[in-house]
C-alpha cells in the first residue's frame, strides 16, 4: 500500500497533497478493517480446529459457539474471538486433579477447589439427562493455541492486505 505524494510549494499543489493524504488515510482505515476481519475469521476457524484436534467435542455445543467480531470505534479497532458456551473455560483450563496434572500453559487456575482429590465428584449431565462421575478433565487450551497460531499467521495476513493494490 505504498503511495508517493509529491507537491510543490504553491497553494494548489499543497491542497492536492492534503486531499491525497486524506484519501490515503481512508484507504488505510479500510485495509486495517479488512485485516481485522480476516484475522478474527482465521482465529474462529483455528479455535474450532483446535477443539477437534484436542478431542474436546463431546457435543457440538462448544464447537458451534465459537464466534468472531470486529468492533470499529474512533479510538481504534478491536477484534474478538469468543465462545458463549458456559463451560468453555473448563475445557480451556481443565478441572479437578486431572486438570492439575496437565495445567494450562499460561495462566494460573484453581484446580480441585473443593478438594475432591482422587475420589472425584458426581454431577448432572444436562446433555445426557443423567448423573456422571469424574475426577475432572485435563486442560485443552484451544484458545491459547489459537492465540499462538494467530501470532504466527498475522504477518502473512497483513502482507496480503496491505501489499495488494
Amino acid at each position: 500500500m505504498k503511495k508517493k505524494i509529491t507537491m510543490r510549494l504553491d497553494p494548489n499543489s499543497i491542497s492536492k497533497a492534503i486531499n491525497e493524504l486524506k484519501d490515503y488515510r481512508e484507504e488505510f482505515k479500510k485495509r486495517v478493517r479488512l485485516f481485522m476481519e480476516r484475522l478474527t475469521e482465521a482465529g474462529a476457524m483455528t479455535a474450532k480446529l483446535e477443539l477437534v484436534d484436542l478431542g474436546a467435542i463431546a457435543t457440538a455445543e462448544l464447537l458451534n459457539s465459537i464466534e468472531h467480531e470486529v468492533m470499529y470505534t474512533d479510538g481504534g479497532n478491536k477484534g474478538v474471538i469468543f465462545s458463549n458456551c458456559k463451560w468453555a473455560c473448563f475445557v480451556e483450563f481443565g478441572t479437578g486433579v486431572m486438570g492439575e496434572g496437565s495445567p494450562h500453559p499460561s495462566l494460573p487456575w484453581a484446580y480441585d477447589i473443593n478438594n475432591h482429590g482422587e475420589a472425584g465428584w458426581t454431577y448432572f449431565d444436562e446433555n445426557e439427562g443423567r448423573f456422571r462421575w469424574t475426577k475432572g478433565m485435563p486442560s485443552r487450551p484451544f484458545m491459547f493455541n489459537t492465540a499462538r497460531e494467530l501470532e504466527r499467521i498475522a504477518p502473512e495476513i497483513a502482507k496480503g492486505v496491505f501489499q495488494s493494490r
